[in-house]
């Protein structure tokens, strides 16, 4: 039984830009199948979009694994949008003082 049930959209050649689609689960229990679709998509593409409209429930792990992936792509100059991040995505990740780290805005819509 697979605890993530993600959909990868195909890339869009035109734009060059890949869209993850965040597992409505993304906490410790989790982890491991987390890490293995962000390190899946770590080298790819010049651009990403990180789609977190399914978050239900993110816990301090899924936020650090978030983050480890952002810095990499920031690192490699590849870079991450995101996209449909709930309220309690983006006030946990203030609390942790994740905020910069994951690349958000300090105003969300």
């Amino acid at each position: 039984m697979t605890l993530i049930q993600t959909e990868v959209a195909k890339p869009d050649t035109s734009t060059d830009v890949r869209v993850l689609q965040l597992p409505a689960e993304c906490a410790i229990a989790n982890a491991a199948e987390l890490r293995a679709l962000l390190l899946d998509a770590v080298d790819e593409q010049p651009s990403t979009t990180l789609d977190a409209s399914a978050v239900r429930r993110i816990d301090t792990a899924g936020l650090q694994l978030l983050a480890a992936y952002v810095c990499e792509r920031r690192s490699a100059a590849r870079p991450v949008t995101w996209s449909g991040v709930p309220a309690s995505l983006a006030e946990r990740a203030a609390l942790l003082g994740l905020h910069a780290a994951l690349g958000f805005s300090t105003e969300r819509t």
